[in-house]
């Protein structure tokens, strides 16, 4: 097991999310007494192994489980291993979990985690993919307030205390059309989805898996291929690489050129060369 070396913590707040606080954390010595947090506790232990309170007994989690504190909850937190552990965490208020409890007709509001460590690869990696999203500086608004909602919603489906399902989604052609519209005339613009919902009238989460019904793939990823296909009509005019990203709504050149790479098979000044040469 590796040793934890060093001892950090590293915050950061997700503005497009309310200030949604997330936390990457390293500790060997530390030791956190009795106390509660406004919003839950949701992380996923990286390396080592972390010994807590919660619900009146001491609970063990190792590497790849998935710790869950509900909020108001007391609790503590100190190492289990001589390693130390290390760890990353979001701290949701009720206020988070809004948009997405109000498909699930959840009679407090908000979830309740009734296990306080979970044994759950694939929501691990799901967490883990969400909290790349949030710490990265490409990810769009729209990309990190989708994803929240997809993997905060699996975890509610996956392990809250009542295994209620939200709302079936129906075909909302003309909201889906509708917001296809606003993806394609606002290509450089960060878009936000309560932009889209408000334009629609419907609930961010509902409408997220709506759209993803509708056209395979969610809000954030269509718009991705919108600016793509904006920005092969650029390059094939001859513009600038730097200046496409720019009008394309990509954060810089290099952010254009993975994306486009994944879509495309090449680079896009590879592909504006060969369409010149011809």
């Amino acid at each position: 097991m590796t040793q934890i070396a060093t001892e950090s913590a590293r915050y950061h707040h997700v503005k497009s999310l309310n200030n949604l606080e997330l936390l990457d954390a390293r500790f060997r010595r530390q030791t956190f007494g009795k106390h509660v947090h406004e919003g839950f506790c949701i992380g996923v232990i990286e390396n080592g192994a972390q010994a807590f309170y919660r619900s009146g007994e001491v609970h063990i989690a190792g590497t790849n489980r998935i710790i869950l504190v509900n909020a108001d909850q007391v609790h503590t937190g100190h190492s289990a291993s001589d390693q130390g552990w290390s760890y990353r965490a979001i701290y949701p208020t009720p206020e988070h979990f809004e948009s997405i409890t109000n498909e699930y007709g959840l009679n407090t509001g908000t979830p309740y985690f009734d296990a306080s460590v979970v044994q759950d690869p694939m929501m691990a990696n799901q967490l883990r993919h969400l909290f790349n999203v949030m710490a990265s500086e490409d990810s769009s608004t729209l990309e990190i307030q989708t994803c929240y909602l997809q993997v905060i919603s699996n975890l509610i489906q996956r392990h809250n205390r009542s295994r209620a399902l939200p709302l079936t989604t129906g075909t909302e052609h003309w909201a889906i059309e509708t917001v296809k519209e606003f993806l394609a005339a606002n290509v450089d613009q960060n878009v936000s989805l309560d932009q889209l919902s408000q334009l629609v009238n419907l609930n961010p989460h509902y409408l997220v898996r709506a759209f993803q019904k509708a056209t395979g793939m969610p809000p954030h990823a269509y718009h991705v291929q919108i600016r793509l296909q904006q920005a092969k009509a650029l390059l094939s005019h001859g513009m600038k690489l730097s200046d496409v990203a720019l009008d394309t709504g990509f954060t810089d050149q290099s952010h254009l050129t993975r994306h486009f790479k994944k879509a495309v098979g090449v680079t896009p000044g590879v592909f504006q060369r060969q369409i010149q040469a011809h």
